[in-house]
């Protein structure tokens, strides 16, 4: 279904000059992993739909390997699902979209899970390395002595989070059949979405009548039915599979450090007051260990700080609007000569020489 687009230009999103769709980047730095476009093939195939015309050679092309290691900015990602939701009509399109998920489409995370002894294994495996497909994602465990489920949270606002909710915990009930066979009904589905026209399509595809304006996303199934061996079980698969899916999610989540950074930085650098305690506080870790999660991936705050500062500086000068002690409090600094003078030692040139010979 194409989402409204006053709604979406509402969520920080809008149209550019030539009446296109266009996803604002967000400040969070989120990223996904490129194995993502193989389901966004598939389902643009099911509505005869060409995939070449919206997702752009250098993002995915089938039979190309993606590392798990690998990841693109989210905006990127759904810059592609908006404009394929300009040709595709359906609200009960993130169904379609669970309908058709494979393994192969979440890389080795769809693998381990497949090997995974047990649901409630393969849970608390999605629990901990989910974000490697979208760092945004956050997903918790729940459970009692009676039920067991998987409740979809976001760390920040999704474009189209129905859509996105409908292909969740639909892939979920999908992997479950995967294992179990098509008679595999949950115990309950809950998703935040209003009530779609024809809700059908969602209570045929779930087997169970779906809560709609609930509090979260959620599917959960019967404990008992949880803890039983699976025929598809691997242990020794699923064992290397988790232990290297943790090890890229550590890895993303440091190298993600370095972008939340970099963005809060120029978030904050109008202020003049830019200090790595704030930006401590704002992406939650205590000071030293932002210091040392900076340092593991060979930078600091300074020269994030500096590097920020040279980017804008140099973005900025172009901008005939834009006079010299303009740039310097954009920039955080106090005067235009504290700004003129760190102009000159990146760029060999003072601000308004060199405005003039690039300009």
């Amino acid at each position: 279904m194409k989402e409204s687009l006053d709604a979406l230009c509402s969520k920080g999103h809008g149209i550019d000059e030539f009446g296109h769709f266009r996803a604002v980047k967000n400040n969070n730095a989120s990223s996904v992993n490129p194995s993502l476009f193989g389901l966004v093939w598939r389902v643009l195939e099911t509505y005869q739909v060409d995939p070449c015309d919206l997702i752009q050679q250098s993002l995915y092309r089938p039979g190309r390997a993606e590392p798990i290691r690998s990841f693109i900015p989210a905006d990127e990602y759904y810059g592609v699902i908006a404009g394929a939701l300009q040709v595709i009509d359906d609200e009960a399109v993130g169904i379609r979209a669970a309908s058709v998920l494979h393994p192969s489409h979440l890389d080795i995370f769809g693998h381990a899970w497949m090997a995974a002894p047990t649901l409630l294994a393969g849970f608390h495996m999605t629990q901990d390395c989910l974000s490697v497909l979208n760092s945004d994602l956050c997903v918790h465990l729940s459970a009692d002595s009676n039920r067991v489920g998987l409740v979809y949270l976001r760390h920040c606002n999704s474009p189209f989070p129905g859509i996105d909710a409908d292909c969740e915990i639909g892939g979920l009930a999908r992997f479950c059949r995967f294992q179990f066979g098509e008679s595999f009904t949950p115990l309950s589905v809950s998703l935040r979405r209003p009530v779609p026209k024809n809700r059908a399509i969602w209570d045929d595809y779930f087997g169970v009548s779906v809560q709609f304006d609930a509090p979260d996303n959620s599917m959960f199934v019967g404990r008992e039915f949880a803890e039983r061996h699976l025929p598809t079980a691997h242990t020794e698969i699923f064992e290397r599979h988790h232990a290297t899916l943790a090890q890229a999610r550590a890895e993303l989540e440091d190298s993600d450090i370095v972008a939340r950074v970099r963005a809060e930085i120029q978030r904050q650098l109008p202020t003049g007051d830019v200090a790595l305690e704030k930006i401590a506080e704002v992406v939650q870790f205590p000071t030293r260990t932002l210091h040392r999660k900076l340092s593991q991936q060979g930078t600091s705050f300074r020269q994030l700080l500096r590097e920020v500062r040279i980017k804008l500086a140099r973005q900025y000068i172009r901008d005939e609007r834009y006079n010299v002690t303009e740039i310097a409090f954009m920039l955080g600094y106090c005067d235009a000569g504290a700004f003129t003078r760190a102009f000159r030692e990146w760029f060999g040139d003072a601000p308004t020489a060199y405005r003039t010979r690039v300009t």
